[in-house]
């Protein structure tokens, strides 16, 4: 196939080419509309009429497994749900779920412009059901509501203890609200929900081609990957039914650190992949619960860490065992100076390449850029806007 009368971005430089040959799948050619080569007997020529091509995307940061997870449930997303009344009235549109054991779930609201001024709680998702239990998630995957019928089911009572590195709502008579602040308390809830049977997880993650594939993407990463159980096999299997981008697994710490898992050759290649581990430092800002330094104004909050210094330690000696990157989660400054001074000093065990990286860096200042640079591994840094950042090395 010749195509031609394109901008093509050719990704060296400022540079655009107008035509390009493609042959049993790859490009043979690329350059200038003048120079394209005669067609061949019965090519096709493609007149794109000055559309602009790019080369396919990574998303180095995405959470496929997660999106498979909630593909059956209610969107709560702004602009459609901008208050409580509206998260509510979504939630009981939504058509009872066919197996009385399911659910009612919902994601991606967000309440920092609700017009009542709070979020969502335990009476309120009341209104949806009293007998099923029913779930929301926030939009930032850090925060979770229920309502009382899902406190029941999970056991939840005003004894219940916060788990280490999570936070269970209380009111003011000291009474579960509902609020589930940090997977380790959404975890309380979560594993109550209903097994997922294999074929209809393959099913939502072989859906999930036509979302990346439409964006244009080729290549991603899942920096959550065991939301969704076994996500090696559940993937590969997903992949040999449909299109869908090379995959980079990174399943989450606290999900495997007991698991004994041994990474075999065949894990590490193919294009379904594991690439690393993940680990949550801190929280969010959203949810107060990023760790800082300084208290949040008005406050003698500094957020929270999530996970101790010996699951940080034991999860870099796994990824150093095993041949993968460490991946951390860490938006406060807290967070991230802690995780330099665990790792910075270290010999890396991936050449050259990054074998620590640090995600949603936010509080990211001058002298943590230098720690970066002076660090003996390397270290890469995604960052957030926000917050006190000033410049940040990419």
């Amino acid at each position: 196939m010749l195509v031609v009368d394109a901008k093509v971005f050719t990704g060296q430089g400022a540079s655009f080419a107008s035509a390009f040959r493609v042959e049993d799948g790859v490009f043979t050619w690329v350059g200038d509309r003048s120079d394209a080569p005669a067609p061949a007997p019965g090519e096709e020529v493609v007149d794109l009429g000055g559309a602009t091509v790019l080369p396919g995307l990574l998303d180095v940061h995405t959470h496929p497994a997660l999106l498979a997870s909630l593909m059956d449930a209610v969107p709560l997303l702004p602009p459609a749900v901008s208050s409580i009344a509206e998260l509510v009235e979504a939630l009981r549109a939504h058509p009872e779920p066919a197996d009385p054991e399911d659910w009612v779930e919902g994601h991606g609201y967000d309440d920092a412009r609700f017009p009542e001024g709070r979020g969502p709680d335990r009476h309120d998702l009341d209104r949806v059901s009293t007998t099923r239990p029913v779930l929301a998630r926030r939009c930032d995957a850090h925060t979770a509501v229920v309502n009382t019928a899902a406190l029941h089911h999970a056991g939840i009572t005003r004894d219940t203890p916060d788990p280490e590195g999570g936070t269970i709502g209380r009111d003011a008579d000291g009474e579960p609200d509902g609020r589930l602040l940090e997977p380790a308390a959404m975890a309380l809830v979560l594993r109550h929900l209903p097994e997922v049977a294999d074929e209809r997880r393959i099913d939502r993650m072989t859906r999930l081609g036509e979302h990346y594939l439409g964006r244009g993407l080729v290549g991603i990463a899942d920096l959550a990957a065991t939301f969704t159980t076994r996500p090696l096999e559940s993937f590969r299997a997903a992949r040999e039914r449909t299109w869908l981008p090379r995959l980079g697994l990174y399943p989450v710490w606290e999900d495997i650190k007991d698991a004994g898992w041994v990474l075999t050759d065949d894990d590490r290649a193919g294009e379904v992949f594991v690439a690393g581990v993940k680990v949550l430092l801190d929280g969010a800002y959203s949810n107060a619960t990023a760790w800082t330094h300084d208290p949040y104004p008005g406050t003698c909050d500094h957020g929270i860490r999530t996970t101790s210094p010996e699951d940080l330690r034991a999860a870099g000696a796994w990824a150093r065992a095993n041949g993968v990157q460490l991946a951390v989660h860490a938006m406060g400054d807290a967070a991230i100076d802690a995780v330099l001074d665990e790792f910075a000093d270290q010999e890396g065990w991936l050449g050259d390449l990054p074998s620590v990286r640090i995600e949603h860096a936010t509080l990211f200042t001058p002298a943590m850029v230098e720690r970066v640079r002076a660090a003996r591994l390397p270290v890469a840094v995604r960052c957030c806007t926000g917050g006190r950042v000033e410049r940040c090395p990419t």
